[in-house]
């Protein structure tokens, strides 16, 4: 049996990998309602694991945002601009989620990353 741990680096190294296809596949989901078979599904898989009966596809998501965080804070290494590309694509996400605010209270987290997140997200790439 695989310990707790190693499954949620195993989710965090897959969000890592597959940013930018995950960040589009939320995009698309947020667009059209219809989240496709795609590298959020293997991540939603990957999660559903360790979290019983938790909504596996919401901590994947938290995983890919969380993945877009650090890319942005990291140092860059020539792909800086490839990444914010990523994390414009969350804020948009987050964005599109205002209107769920009123449902419940745990979206109010998603104003705070949305605020946090922009400014990052709008920030040129260094000449």
């Amino acid at each position: 049996m695989t310990d707790l741990k190693t499954i949620r680096d195993q989710c965090k190294k897959f969000a890592k990998s597959n940013l930018q296809e995950c960040c589009a596949e939320l995009i698309e989901w947020q667009d059209t309602a219809i989240l496709r078979d795609g590298k959020v599904r293997e991540l939603t898989a990957l999660c559903s694991t360790f979290i019983a009966n938790h909504d596996g596809l919401r901590v994947a998501e938290s995983f890919v945002n969380r993945a877009a965080i650090e890319a942005t804070i990291a140092p860059d290494t020539g792909e800086l601009a490839k990444l914010r590309e990523a994390l414009t694509g969350c804020v948009l996400i987050l964005e599109r989620m205002d209107n769920l605010r009123h449902i419940s209270p745990e979206f109010e987290a998603l104003d705070k990353a949305r605020a946090a997140l922009a400014p990052i997200a709008r920030q040129k790439e260094p000449t």
